[in-house]
């Protein structure tokens, strides 16, 4: 997803919590979640990504290290134990949507692939045109 659609869902839940509008807040940041792990699914990088939230999930990350990652610096040690908790349940659901995806990918493939098409192959124009 482009950088500038989430800096736009972003923005919608900061307008949202300001306005003490909490379905709409809700709703940019679920949209935000879906959209961030549908690139992160088309680029690849979903088991890096997986990797990093639980390592700032754990104990090598304190509570001044997440007031600092988060800029939160009101954030006390039982907040900084529910941002861990949060994290792994963002790693958790990130693991369910991957293997959803794997297989919704082995039950439905995509019929029309371009990997390996070339310009002067027989079927390049019916294969790309149709």
């Amino acid at each position: 997803m482009p950088v500038y659609r989430q800096v736009e869902l972003q923005q919608e839940m900061f307008d949202a919590a300001e306005k003490g509008h909490t379905k709409d807040f809700k709703n940019a940041k679920h949209d935000a979640l879906l959209k961030g792990s549908q690139t992160l699914l088309e680029n690849g990088l979903v088991d890096e990504y997986i990797e990093q939230l639980e390592y700032f999930a754990s104990d090598a990350y304190t509570t001044k290290d997440l007031q600092e990652l988060f800029e939160r610096p009101d954030l006390t040690d039982k907040g900084a134990q529910e941002k861990r908790e949060q994290l792994l349940a963002n790693a958790k659901m990130l693991k369910d949507i991957k293997s959803a995806d794997a297989i919704i990918k082995s039950n439905l493939p995509n019929p029309y692939t371009l990997v390996g098409l070339k310009p002067g192959d027989k079927n390049y124009n019916t294969t790309l045109y149709t």
